[in-house]
């Protein structure tokens, strides 16, 4: 899918049959976040994932799950998605985070955008476009970029000193990587993993 040529889905096929699928940047979010939960179960996960994307759950779920994902990756293949997150910073650096990076989140898009996120409603593949092109000028990408900063013996004392701040101040109160989301079931869900081995009935359609 390439967002400058294809109409933006609202919907995905499976088993000859279309099925609606939340397109509102909220639903992605709160799936993210969702993930990142580690009180909810595994099974849990699953559950509120597909009752989070699609109106109608489809019987196929592994087939669901599929597109959720495909949807949730903004229509890029597991390895491209991958590739470009890699570019960007290192997968074992997780530096943002919805839930506690809200308010920066809410003013970057004021900010640069004028996009007001309580009064509109975004289709998911639009806002991380623009997420991912937030500036410099924002303090939330100023946020991200010290808690990615590697300090180094290069730097002046004051400069060690203030970048140290910088991360404790803005530190995220649970630090988790790319990869710690991935429980079983986020395992599952990221990588094509078999689900009737966490003891969820998969139906085909």
């Amino acid at each position: 899918m390439n967002l400058l040529l294809d109409e933006l889905p609202c919907e995905v096929m499976i088993g000859g049959y279309r099925y609606p699928i939340r397109s509102d940047y909220r639903y992605s979010v709160m799936f993210e976040m969702l993930m990142l939960d580690q009180e909810e179960s595994e099974r849990s996960k699953l559950e509120k994932a597909l009752k989070l994307y699609y109106p109608t759950i489809p019987q196929n779920l592994n087939a669901a799950v599929d597109k959720l994902l495909w949807f949730y990756r903004c229509g890029k293949d597991q390895e491209t998605d991958r590739k470009q997150k890699s570019k960007r910073r290192s997968e074992d650096k997780r530096v943002y985070d919805y839930d506690f990076d809200d308010a920066y989140i809410y003013a970057a898009f004021l900010q640069q955008y004028g996009v007001d996120l309580q009064d509109t409603e975004i289709h998911w593949w639009k806002f991380r476009a623009m997420f991912k092109s937030l500036g410099d000028n924002t303090e939330f990408v100023k946020i991200m970029g010290y808690r990615s900063m590697t300090i180094t013996n290069g730097m002046t004392k004051s400069q060690k000193e203030f970048y140290q701040d910088m991360k404790r101040i803005h530190a995220l109160p649970a630090p988790r990587s790319e990869r710690q989301k991935d429980s079983a079931i986020a395992y599952a869900l990221m990588h094509g993993g078999d689900l009737s081995k966490i003891g969820v009935c998969t139906g085909a359609k």
